[in-house]
């Protein structure tokens, strides 16, 4: 007779309340990985990790899964023809109000519409910085889009689509830099939707959409 331990899923995670949930990543952990995802969930609730402002970095991420990490998002906008206006619109990428937000406040550069901006520089993006755990099924990553003229980060979630398919969720928009420090990259933390018209317009856009 088999313990009923071993039907467990490895990849099931207990809360401090019990609620269990199956962590449904692109990347294959390793023990030392899984242990800590296992121990971050069994010292909080879903809803206290969910709530955290930061999430928590996974430890000693390999160049395989950060290798793994670049391929996801590379098929998922080679399906989109890696064209921005078609990724948008088939909502291959999409972004939260967070990162729209962040968007505005953190990038001042004269774009005809943000939300393509964006979704430009994920399909730009060349390197992993790190990978990021907070209570749900699907971790989040930074992404960072470095060329000779900026330093653009993001932080993105694969996210399952009519039950197969991955979708890229734009959680943030962490740093952006530039080389024209007199145009561009300069903080507008005081910038919100209330006297954004431009993010305004595009959250109306996107509800009707």
């Amino acid at each position: 007779m088999k313990s009923s331990n071993s039907q467990v899923p490895k990849n099931i995670v207990f809360f401090e309340d019990k609620e269990a949930m199956l962590i449904n990543g692109v990347i294959e952990f390793d023990d030392k990985q899984l242990t800590q995802i296992k121990q971050i969930s069994s010292a909080h609730t879903k809803f206290e990790l969910n709530e955290m402002d930061n999430g928590f970095n996974l430890k000693d991420l390999t160049s395989e899964q950060k290798a793994t990490i670049l391929q996801e998002k590379k098929n998922i906008v080679i399906s989109g023809k890696e064209d921005p206006q078609e990724l948008f619109d088939k909502k291959l990428v999409y972004l939260t109000f967070h990162a729209l937000e962040r968007s505005f406040q953190r990038v001042q550069q004269e774009v005809a519409n943000m939300d393509i901006y964006i979704i430009e520089k994920i399909i730009e993006s060349n390197k992993v910085l790190k990978a990021q755990y907070k209570g749900f099924p699907q971790l989040s990553y930074t992404l960072q889009t470095k060329n000779e003229s900026e330093k653009f980060n993001s932080s993105i979630s694969f996210v399952i689509h009519n039950g197969i398919a991955r979708n890229i969720r734009v959680i943030t928009v962490s740093l952006t830099e530039f080389s024209d420090t007199n145009t561009l990259g300069k903080s507008r933390s005081n910038q919100y939707l209330s006297d954004n018209p431009l993010l305004k317009e595009l959250l109306e856009r996107l509800s009707t959409d």
